[in-house]
């Protein structure tokens, strides 16, 4: 029997090109899974009047409370982007006891999230975004400089 050859490379093509169109797009995550390190760290002997403070400078920068448990010591807020429609940023902070000095000592978490329009699954919807360092200091930079300054007293 005899074989053409270019039957042959058409079912070779036929065969590679719907393997790949099975598969989805999978874009690797470099960020490795693993506890983050605290921001920052402070001494306070008042918890309840830091975690008030913190809520406050984050709403002097144009963010708003989102979710917010005193008993656990975090928060989210969010920001609406004035320059782009459907895109937000978000930050999640928390407060963690230290080990040593539980009632005097506590350690800040900082989360930052870029979140936008895109679509996704054959459908428009709001997504966590990529971005790079710069973009995240143009963003979020001067509102850590002001949580800095407040662990510093």
């Amino acid at each position: 029997m005899k074989i053409n050859i270019t039957k042959l490379i058409l079912i070779q093509f036929c065969i590679i090109s719907g393997i790949s169109r099975a598969q989805d797009v999978v874009r690797v995550d470099p960020i490795p899974l693993e506890k983050p390190k605290p921001f920052t760290s402070m001494e306070t002997e008042n918890l309840s009047a830091l975690f008030n403070e913190l809520i406050d400078t984050v709403i002097s920068y144009g963010f708003n409370i989102k979710k917010r448990d005193k008993d656990a010591l975090e928060f989210e807020a969010r920001r609406n982007d004035p320059n782009k429609e459907k895109a937000e940023d978000r930050i999640l902070i928390w407060l963690d006891r230290d080990e040593e000095k539980p009632l005097e000592k506590v350690h800040l978490f900082f989360l930052y999230g870029r979140f936008e329009e895109v679509w996704a699954r054959d459908e428009k919807d709001i997504f966590r975004i990529q971005i790079d360092d710069a973009y995240k200091d143009e963003k979020v930079g001067k509102l850590k400089e002001a949580i800095l300054k407040i662990s510093m007293r």
